[in-house]
């Protein structure tokens, strides 16, 4: 058993900042595509997989610039989660809760099965970091410029794609589409394109958060599944309908998780995902952050 160590408790909370931004990125990607479609996109981790597959690939080949081989990932993410919706989940809207779930099992198979294919010669491949290694200190905490980095990055996109929703057309017709989807519909929202559009979010947000981690580790096809566990986490925070809280819920599962390694009970470090989850539900955390319109509407699509 570890002695409290408080310089080590900062370091490690500082950590869990980094690793939460990632888990924020992949739970607004996930509350993105069950708003608009009723999907629990279990494939998502696996979106983010592949694309950052395609990433390694692209620097590899074409030696480009980081910063476009990781816009031209990000764009192979909208790409992937648009398609994913039109020619599957589309047809699945008036499915079961079950259906859509077994549907998004079998393209998170197909995906990882796809990249071992496609780079059964690139075992534990090694995508290029976007920046330096370079640590930067502040008193007893340190963290390098590629942690940064990502949480900027992270704290601009979940800002964007708040304000998307919260400011735009498309925004409003999410927003209407989660409350009734018959009155949208009867106002002319075209649920088809608001879906499809939230998917292609889903899918880039997905794919920043593969290439913004799996640098600072090893790729292969089931590198994502731990972090996807985390993502539903702060999904789950934001009863599935709440972008900000999804946000906070990431970052915040990150720190905390984190912050036990520090602790007497560091054991519980790596069960505290399943536990969280667990508590979420129990607790019907949605009634805090959905209207009852959202929550029937929800309700309908399984």
């Amino acid at each position: 058993m570890l002695a409290f160590s408080s310089s080590l408790l900062a370091q490690d909370a500082v950590n869990g900042i980094f690793l939460g931004a990632i888990f924020a990125l992949l739970g607004i990607g996930v509350v993105l595509i069950y708003k608009s479609s009723g999907v629990l996109n279990f494939a998502h981790g696996s979106m983010a997989m592949f694309c950052t597959y395609i990433y390694f690939q692209v620097d590899r080949s074409f030696h480009l610039p980081v910063g476009i081989s990781m816009l031209i990932a990000v764009a192979s993410g909208v790409v992937l989660g648009a398609l994913t919706y039109l020619g599957i989940f589309r047809r699945m809207r008036n499915a079961g809760l079950l259906a859509k779930v077994i549907g998004a099992l079998a393209v998170a198979g197909f995906l990882q099965g796809a990249a071992a294919f496609l780079w059964r010669n690139a075992t534990q491949a090694k995508p290029p970091m976007q920046f330096s290694q370079h640590v930067v200190h502040l008193g007893s905490v340190g963290l390098d410029w590629q942690h940064i980095g990502t949480i900027l990055i992270t704290i601009a996109a979940g800002a964007g794609v708040i304000a998307l929703v919260k400011w735009t057309t498309f925004g409003v017709a999410l927003r209407a589409t989660a409350q009734n989807r018959m009155a949208a519909k009867l106002l002319g929202v075209k649920e088809d394109r608001v879906a499809a559009l939230s998917w292609g979010l889903g899918g880039g947000l997905a794919a920043l958060a593969g290439v913004l981690i799996i640098p600072t580790s090893i790729l292969t096809v089931y590198s994502m599944t731990g972090y996807m566990v985390r993502g539903f986490v702060a999904a789950v925070v934001g009863g599935f309908v709440s972008l900000p809280a999804a946000l906070i819920g990431g970052f915040g599962l990150g720190v905390a998780q984190e912050s036990l390694l520090a602790t007497p009970i560091q054991s519980l470090s790596s069960i505290f995902a399943g536990l969280l989850i667990a508590a979420l539900l129990l607790l019907r955390v949605e009634r805090f952050f959905a209207l009852e319109q959202e929550l029937r509407a929800l309700e309908e699509l399984g």
